[in-house]
């Protein structure tokens, strides 16, 4: 972990998430950067101080540290704030579920996976476009009405350094009427998704029950949620292929994700998202830190200030509250 440092001070609290926001404030000044290169001027400045400030509390007993606030830029692309906004998203998305409790021995939780084929840089925007178009026409395809029950979308867009082409795929948390059976919806889905889809190929396609096993029963396997949800809700694209991007070919990523909605709800659990206060909208939300530690202690107020030259978060000043 790299130190907070203040003047000739080190300081390594304890139990910090200091270190996940210097790896992303790094990644995002890095990505500020090829943003300026491929002439988003503007987005790159904003991205470039994106988190330049973050407001920190810390227990002077325990020395338990976590960040209270921060000046972030929301972009979408930016590699904080998409941090941010999957944590957001991951943690709804747990309480969503934690809240539908009581009704969920009336569905089976699934995930789902769906495809089409790689696609051009300078054909990506028509294929988001055409692939939301789809989901809504599978949705509204007669058989699935009594199957599907709800569902949690979100996209993820994969480069092929090799191909230099895009792929596009959805990622689905399932609520699905317990009649059916895995392998059942296997083929429905497949099917489904070819014909709403309009392809003229059998598209890859995958489903899962998240059980204990894979075979049977049991209920709801938390493991498995947990890992179906990371994979809903992690990055839409890697910060890592966007930096490796040659320049043309993310310039034309750029244009052609902007004003793409990346996540959606339906059924019961856009209700109970509803019934939570929820709302829909794709930014991140600004870190908030208890006023007082689990140990019981009262914690201090300090602020962080992000170093160019030593690509670290280094202590500025601390008050006690």
């Amino acid at each position: 972990m790299n130190s907070i440092s203040q003047g000739a001070q080190n300081v390594k609290p304890e139990k910090s998430n200091f270190e996940k926001w210097n790896e992303k404030k790094a990644a995002s000044t890095k990505l500020a950067r090829k943003m300026c290169d491929a002439g988003f001027l503007e987005r790159g400045a904003r991205m470039q101080f994106c988190g330049h400030f973050l407001g920190f509390k810390e227990c002077p007993e325990c020395g338990r540290s976590e960040i209270s606030s921060a000046n972030l830029c929301r972009d979408r692309l930016c590699p904080t704030c998409q941090w941010r906004l999957s944590l957001r998203r991951f943690a709804e998305m747990c309480n969503t579920i934690a809240y539908m409790q009581d009704s969920l021995d009336l569905y089976e939780v699934g995930f789902l996976t769906l495809t089409v084929r790689n696609c051009k840089p300078e054909n990506l925007r028509f294929t988001l476009q055409t692939m939301a178009q789809d989901w809504n026409r599978l949705l509204s395809q007669r058989w699935i009405k009594p199957l599907l029950h709800g569902t949690a979308r979100s996209v993820e867009i994969t480069y092929n350094a090799h191909t230099k082409t895009f792929h596009p795929h959805f990622h689905i948390i399932t609520f699905t009427n317990p009649m059916f059976t895995e392998p059942q919806l296997r083929v429905k889905f497949a099917q489904g998704w070819k014909k709403a889809a309009r392809l003229d190929y059998q598209p890859i396609t995958d489903f899962r029950f998240i059980r204990p096993d894979d075979n049977g029963s049991g209920g709801l396997d938390d493991d498995r949620l947990t890992g179906a949800l990371l994979e809903t809700y992690k990055y839409a694209t890697k910060p890592d292929e966007l930096a490796s991007m040659p320049l043309d070919i993310f310039r034309q990523f750029v244009v052609a994700i902007q004003g793409m909605r990346f996540s959606s709800f339906s059924g019961i659990v856009r209700e109970a998202r509803r019934e939570l206060g929820y709302k829909d909208d794709e930014n991140p939300e600004e870190p908030t830190a208890r006023l007082r530690c689990v140990c019981g202690s009262a914690m201090t107020e300090g602020i962080l200030q992000w170093s160019f030259s030593q690509k670290q978060y280094i202590k500025i000043s601390q008050l006690l509250k």
